[in-house]
């Protein structure tokens, strides 16, 4: 490289910056999938499928859930036993002197500790194990629930793979543009990662409510709402009775200030379908009783103001026939009364 001038008032500065190298990771989970069986009460269990590389560990570290007591472990379907390591960590044996990109499957069976929270409405806390100084890329988690409980609610960090929707999402995206598929380049194909995942510890048929979850980030937590069938019956129908109840309220009200019943039934419509577009499964299901509960009442409005308008118009029709019936008829006009005969006297 050469540089020229032809004028000495100019000159060309050149900094170099030098950076250190990103040095190669001796140890990488590229896909962390769990099956986790979530009990009505009590401790859960689950089963972790690790796929890692590893170029110079002899172990690796991992932190669990709270509580959790380690069944069994298998790395590359060899049973292997762990041990315990610092701050409540466990340490798994691997396989080292194998080739660069060589992966084998670490596999553990545990169960562990439920943060529960709530009483009417529970809502279920679970977090992955998470690695101690590892990359880990992708997390896919299968969660079997009771099936005997309505699932109101899903947070976390995971997301939540083919979401329910509600009706009105559904039919606002039919009919419109205005919500937008999700980024199909955010969803991964969870059923094929998952595929080649068979429990080396049981056979057992797990029975239950299954949810799938998936992150970009090996690593993370979910939130799962739910209530029981019985109790979440009962407030269903309670919103639906204070539903039908306002809405009669407010059609008397507007037809008071003389603004309509129409407008008075579609303005709360139009609030419950915007608030159940974005809403979960449990809160779709009591918006659309209210939503039922709002057509019900004004329905029963319309029926009572033509019913009544009906019985005024009898009754003005009653009283005027009443009025014309007691009014006195007019002498009748027989014409002049004619002369005596013979003249005057």
């Amino acid at each position: 490289l050469a540089f020229r001038s032809y004028a000495p008032e100019h000159a060309l500065g050149v900094q170099v910056t030098k950076h250190d190298y990103e040095p190669v990771a001796d140890l990488v989970v590229s896909h962390m999938h769990l099956d986790t069986v979530v009990p009505v009460e009590g401790r859960a269990t689950t089963e972790a499928f690790l796929v890692v590389r590893n170029n110079d560990r002899q172990s690796m570290e991992l932190q669990l859930p709270p509580g959790a007591s380690i069944r069994a472990v298998r790395v590359g379907g060899k049973s292997e036993t762990p041990r315990v390591g610092s701050e409540g960590t466990v340490l798994i044996p691997l396989y080292s002197g194998r080739a660069k990109d060589e992966a084998f499957i670490v596999a553990l069976y545990f169960d562990h500790d439920v943060e529960r929270s709530g009483a009417g409405f529970e809502t279920v806390r679970l977090v992955t194990p998470v690695p101690v100084g590892v990359k880990s890329d992708i997390l896919t988690w299968r969660v079997i629930l009771p099936e005997d409980r309505v699932y109101t609610s899903f947070g976390g960090s995971a997301m939540l793979v083919d979401a329910p929707r509600s009706w009105a999402a559904r039919a606002l995206e039919g009919l419109t543009s205005i919500v937008s598929k999700p980024d199909a380049s955010q969803r991964l194909d969870v059923r094929r990662l998952i595929r080649g995942f068979k429990s080396p510890f049981t056979d057992r048929q797990h029975k239950g409510r299954q949810f799938e979850f998936q992150g970009r980030v090996g690593t993370g937590d979910v939130e799962i709402g739910s209530a029981g069938r019985g109790f979440f019956l009962l407030w269903k129908l309670l919103w639906l009775v204070v539903a039908f109840v306002a809405t009669r309220f407010l059609v008397s009200f507007a037809s008071r200030l003389g603004i309509g019943a129409s407008v008075a039934v579609a303005v709360p419509l139009l609030v419950l379908l915007a608030l159940m577009i974005p809403a979960g499964p449990g809160l779709t299901q009591v918006l659309t009783s209210m939503f039922v509960a709002v057509l019900l009442g004004g329905a029963v409005s319309l029926v009572s103001w033509y019913a009544s308008g009906r019985r005024e118009a009898r009754a003005l029709a009653a009283e005027q026939a009443a009025a014309a019936e007691d009014e006195p008829e007019p002498p009748a006009d027989d014409g002049p009364t004619p002369a005596p005969e013979g003249g005057a006297a």
